[in-house]
């Protein structure tokens, strides 16, 4: 069963996306990679938030897909640091366990999405899709 549809292929960035998913969860992390195969360039999955942090102090990441509770970081901080290293990624929140005041910090710090885990993967999907026609109309508005 594919899970691009085609207006997911029509939604397709003309430039090259990356998709950046921070899991602390490996199998899970994975399981996404496979179910969004298709849609960016290139995904890459890692456990580690500091490994992210490397990651995107190398490399240009269109769109991060996060836990935000992690054993050793706190994830707003995460978030901020995110925001200090590449400030136009889209960051999307996937999360099972998140309180009312963690939820209202993630509005204040530039969250697009929050998804509770299982993750809807249609209502995930469907915002990969926004964001990549919002860069596409940017990007041609530019050139």
């Amino acid at each position: 069963m594919s899970l691009m549809t085609e207006k997911d292929s029509r939604s397709r960035p003309s430039i090259p996306f990356c998709l950046l998913i921070i899991d602390k969860d490996s199998v899970m992390g994975h399981g996404i990679e496979m179910a969004l195969k298709g849609l960016f360039s290139e995904i890459i999955v890692t456990s580690s938030p500091v490994k992210a942090m490397e990651l995107l102090q190398q490399k240009e990441i269109a769109v991060i897909l996060s836990e935000i509770n992690f054993p050793t970081m706190n994830g707003i901080e995460f978030i901020n640091e995110i925001r200090r290293l590449q400030s136009n990624s889209a960051i999307l929140i996937a999360s099972a366990h998140v309180n009312d005041q963690v939820r209202g910090n993630l509005k204040n710090v530039n969250v697009r999405l929050f998804l509770e885990k299982p993750i809807n993967m249609t209502m995930l999907r469907k915002e990969i899709n926004a964001i990549f026609e919002e860069r596409n109309t940017h990007d041609k508005t530019i050139n």
